[in-house]
């Protein structure tokens, strides 16, 4: 059996690109990051990334807190 390699790629986005996709600061995420409310991936003690799928679920949570 073959391996799809490209279904398991995700998509890395560093804080300055996932700040931009959601419409706030490089602050304002790191704010959201250290209250637990945004998922992240930490590679190095040091480099904080953020997945594609990350942003959608917390852009999903943010949008039914609003509607609440």
């Amino acid at each position: 059996m073959r391996f799809d390699s490209s279904a398991a790629t995700k998509t890395y986005l560093d804080p300055a690109t996932a700040a931009r996709e959601l419409g706030i600061s490089e602050i304002a995420l790191k704010r959201l990051r250290l209250n637990g409310e945004i998922s992240h991936y930490r590679p190095t003690p040091r480099k904080v990334l953020f997945t594609s799928e990350q942003i959608e679920e917390f852009r999903a949570r943010r949008v039914m807190r609003a509607a609440a």
